[in-house]
């Protein structure tokens, strides 16, 4: 007889006991699917917090002593992969650069009780699939970068980086303040992350490729592309930024699979082209776990918000993520089959102009009735 699944444990904290109430109320009929306990300000917060294991943190900003800063920061330390929410009122922007990078989504108060629940359902359910225990032995045995949240990189480095070939600009970047205007802050993140991993590259056991650098260089032809993509078809701001983000990170799972050995990930390969096997299907039976499934743990761990969170989830099968903002969806999808010269079949799709054909991956087909539902 199986053993029974644990219900999801959520803290919820605030120093106003009426907001407490008022949740609680509107929450009520969750008792049964989640293990919820409610806290008065940030000190017994960050206490429950290193007493018990929270799957999710949901705090408001601004409280007298330890303030949700405080309280997102010492959630983030306990159990990197749990879920993490903000809420603020009008007089707390200021402050929201305190956790922009523990925090994965901000809510505007007074929130909702529907709201908040609906986030919650949303975030547990990208996390709960997740092989936890593997994800984590896999990156134990990685280069100490993919465990740092905060990458120590120099802005240089990273404009470096933004101005590769790979990532194929459509105009030099003279400063990170026109960095921050053309990129955005989260695309300026994703890329800091990919330069720690060329500052902690190694060589893979037969002594010949720099695995790490190798798997950045893809990174940034995907989240060039995605970008390109996204240009093309006029998107938002707002989903430039997240799409090209998302496909900046999609495959750092893929370095982690690396550096468990070259003789392994081969293996995986062969499965590809041998068996017929999916790359998913492939990396799961080599490693128990996906380069996806360790890209949606270190995006969530690293802070990113949900939404690139999900992107990341669908970057091979966008129909499986429920809640998923289509076109971003799409665009990064899409990204993933951008520079295929030996597939001719593949070329009519609306990749969008100066998108080059170059280098090679061994991907699934493009869902074409998934592009096509978001106006590709």
């Amino acid at each position: 007889m199986s053993a029974k699944k644990a219900k999801p444990a959520i803290l919820l904290v605030d120093d106003e006991p009426n907001v407490l109430q008022g949740l609680r109320r509107s929450m009520r009929a969750l008792r049964d699917d989640w293990d919820m306990s409610w806290v008065e300000g940030g000190a017994e917060a960050i206490a429950a917090i290193r007493s018990h294991h929270f799957d999710a943190v949901v705090s408001d900003m601004r409280m007298p002593g330890r303030d949700g800063a405080a309280v997102l920061e010492a959630a983030a330390q306990a159990n990197p992969g749990g879920y993490r929410v903000i809420l603020s009122g009008f007089s707390d922007r200021g402050a929201i650069g305190a956790v922009e990078e523990t925090a994965h989504r901000y809510i505007a108060k007074p929130c909702s009780g529907e709201d908040l629940v609906a986030y919650l359902r949303t975030a547990l359910a990208l996390r709960g699939g997740l092989p936890t225990a593997r994800i984590r032995d896999l990156i134990g045995k990685a280069p100490d970068v993919f465990g740092m949240a905060r990458p120590a990189v120099r802005q240089d480095e990273c404009l470096a980086l933004a101005q590769s070939a790979s990532f194929n600009l459509d105009r030099p970047i003279e400063d990170h303040r026109e960095a921050v205007e053309l990129l955005r802050p989260l695309v300026l993140r994703a890329l800091c992350h990919l330069t720690a991993l060329t500052k902690g590259d190694v060589t893979d056991e037969a002594g010949e490729e720099r695995y790490l650098r190798s798997v950045v260089m893809r990174a940034l032809v995907l989240g060039g592309a995605a970008r390109r993509i996204c240009l093309h078809h006029g998107f938002w701001p707002e989903d430039v930024e997240r799409a090209t983000a998302a496909a900046l990170l999609c495959h750092v799972g893929t370095a982690v699979l690396r550096s468990a050995g070259e003789v392994r990930y081969q293996a995986s390969l062969d499965m590809i082209s041998e068996c017929g096997d999916s790359v998913l299907a492939a990396e799961r039976r080599v490693f128990g776990a996906t380069h996806v499934d360790i890209g949606v743990y270190l995006s969530i761990a690293w802070g990113f918000p949900d939404e690139i969170t999900a992107l990341i989830a669908g970057h091979h099968a966008p129909r499986q993520v429920p809640g998923v903002d289509i076109r971003p969806m799409a665009a990064v999808h899409l990204a993933q089959f951008a520079r295929m010269p030996d597939r001719p079949e593949w070329h009519d799709l609306n990749f969008g102009e100066g998108m080059p054909f170059h280098g090679a991956c061994v991907e699934a087909v493009p869902d074409r009735d998934f592009l096509e539902f978001a106006g590709f």
